[in-house]
């Protein structure tokens, strides 16, 4: 359960703050979490067409995104908090400057970071297959990090409209006893994301659009070599054992993903919003 409190103020013609917090309770296996979430945003017009605005969350999660990123088998799992493995708890802050453009456009420039605690990966060998002696066991906490800026710009009323925006951005992990405790790529990891949107209106009953996105191949955990391991002496069921040798974690990104979508949309009638799409 949680308590969840908000509020707007317009403490002058130009800056408006909205402010509030969050208390959550959560109690599993006989053991309690709760703590306090405050988030506070504000908004400055520094004239009728450029807003300045910052904003700043403390948050805690008790339910964890389990990974494995291996090549051979690449699952998600979500786990609650144990007793033995303690809630996320992250921080983030953003601020960023927003413009009015003639036309009908907007234009915005945004940066953040984000950083967290007691964020969990797997150990090294270990996988969700592995959980005979519990999946606590088979995970290790550590911190992670998040920044990056990002850019927009929106037509949003006219005959055509659309949005062209792109983020540089950055998702990093660090453990004390997985990768040699140097920071390296989380799974979700996306250096570049680009995306742009297009709608054009041929008549009350006819539009066109199309999207093409981009973003920065995933990565992925691949072994550089594999050892064979020696027989041991007299074994009556010998057994050839090759073991992955691995440099770091997520050490190889993939090919990057983009796709183009194009549709075409026939409305049956212009005041019900019944339509056939392509």
């Amino acid at each position: 359960m949680a308590l969840y409190v908000e509020d707007d103020w317009e403490i002058s013609s130009r800056l408006k703050a909205n402010a509030g917090f969050r208390y959550p309770l959560f109690q599993v296996e006989g053991k309690g979490y709760h703590g306090f979430d405050p988030r506070l945003s504000l908004r400055y017009l520094l004239t009728d067409r450029i807003a300045l605005r910052a904003g700043y969350s403390d948050m805690k999660q008790y339910i964890h995104l389990l990974s494995s990123n291996t090549l051979v088998l690449q699952t998600d799992l979500w786990v609650p908090v144990t007793k033995k493995v303690k809630p996320m708890h992250s921080r983030q802050y953003a601020a960023g400057v927003f413009f009015q453009l003639p036309h009908t456009m907007e234009f915005s420039v945004e940066t953040y970071y984000k950083g967290m605690e007691n964020i969990i990966e797997y150990k090294d060998g270990a996988s969700f297959t592995e959980f005979s002696g519990g999946w606590e066991n088979q995970v290790e906490a550590g911190k992670g990090r998040s920044y990056g800026i990002e850019f927009s710009l929106q037509k949003r009323a006219g005959k055509s409209t659309g949005w062209l925006s792109y983020t540089l951005a950055a998702t990093e992990r660090l453990f004390d006893q997985i990768n040699y405790v140097e920071w390296f790529p989380a799974k979700y990891d996306r250096r570049h994301n680009l995306a742009i949107t297009l709608s054009r209106k041929l008549g009350d009953k006819v539009d066109v659009s199309g999207s093409w996105v981009y973003t920065t191949g995933s990565v992925i955990t691949l072994p550089l070599i594999q050892v064979e391991q020696g027989e041991i002496p007299e074994d009556p069921f010998p057994e050839q054992v090759v073991v992955d040798q691995v440099d770091h974690r997520n050490n190889y990104r993939q090919d990057a993903y983009y796709r183009l979508d194009l549709g075409l949309n026939y409305y049956t009638s212009v005041k019900k919003t019944s339509l056939w799409n392509y």
